[in-house]
């Protein structure tokens, strides 16, 4: 079995649609969850706003140079 090289300080993983598929899909779940807590939204609309978020959020990161 082979250890990591003291050199490496972390790995990370790109998870979600690589390495893990989440049954049911995030959207619905959240959407699951999300009524329990009183929202009207359907799972299309969380799906589109989650989409809407994590590119927001990619974009950010690539601004601030990560």
């Amino acid at each position: 079995m082979s250890r990591v090289p003291p050199a490496v300080a972390a790995v990370f993983f790109d998870a979600v649609g690589t390495l893990i598929h989440p049954e049911p899909p995030a959207g619905d779940a959240y959407a699951l969850v999300g009524r329990r807590f009183g929202t009207r939204l359907d799972a299309a609309e969380i799906r589109r706003r989650f989409a809407a978020a994590f590119r927001d959020e990619e974009l950010a990161d690539v601004e601030s140079g990560h």
